[in-house]
């Protein structure tokens, strides 16, 4: 339940894409109201489910190089 946090921090921090997962019904339903209530729902992909599952196939993370 880091959507209290974490909205109000990417909001501040301006950041432009942000993945929210959450499994919980009542946690996502409040975390889709606190996006829309801090106008930053453009900038916020809502996955539905345990981040285990559901993040791995959604956001691909680019590998780094030295």
């Amino acid at each position: 339940m880091f959507y209290k946090i974490s909205v109000p921090f990417f909001y501040r921090a301006n950041a432009k894409l942000v993945y929210a997962c959450e499994w919980n019904p009542h946690a996502l339903e409040a975390l889709q109201r606190n996006v829309m209530d801090n106008h930053v729902a453009d900038r916020c992909i809502i996955l539905e489910g345990d981040n285990r599952l559901t993040a791995p196939k959604v956001i691909l993370v680019p590998k780094f190089t030295c």
